[in-house]
C-alpha cells in the first residue's frame, strides 16, 4: 500500500479549503485601503479564518479515520487489497434497479460494496 497517495487523497479537499482561504485573506487585505473594502474587510477576515478551520477540521477528520482504520475499529476495508475505505456513497439506480451501496478505496480506487 503507498501511503503517501493514501494522505495526498485525503489532502485534497483541505488543500481547496486553504487556497480559498489564502485567496479570501488576500481579496480583503487589498480591499482594506479603498473607502468601499473597509466596509468588507471584517467578513472577509473572519470568512478566511472559518475556510482556513473547515480545512483543518476535514483533515482531523480524515486522520481520524484512518487511525480507525489502522486499529480496525472502523469499516474493515477494501474487499480487494485491504486499504482504507472512504465515504459511504449511494448506488446508482440503472434501468430501474438501484445497485448496492459502495465505498471508494484510498488505495486502489475501487469501489467495495457494502452490506
Amino acid at each position: 500500500m503507498n501511503w503517501t497517495m493514501v494522505l495526498l487523497r485525503g489532502l485534497r479537499f483541505p488543500a481547496i479549503g486553504v487556497v480559498v482561504a489564502l485567496v479570501i485573506m488576500w481579496a480583503a487585505w487589498n480591499m482594506r485601503g479603498t473607502p468601499l473594502g473597509a466596509a468588507f474587510f471584517e467578513p472577509f477576515r473572519w470568512a478566511g479564518l472559518a475556510a482556513m478551520s473547515f480545512a483543518a477540521l476535514s483533515y482531523s477528520y480524515f486522520m481520524y479515520r484512518l487511525i480507525r482504520w489502522q486499529r480496525t475499529e472502523g469499516e474493515q476495508g477494501c474487499d480487494r487489497c485491504g486499504g482504507p475505505t472512504g465515504f459511504l456513497q449511494t448506488g446508482r439506480v440503472i434501468r430501474g434497479n438501484q445497485l448496492s451501496d459502495f465505498r471508494r478505496c484510498y488505495n486502489c480506487g475501487r469501489a467495495s460494496p457494502q452490506e
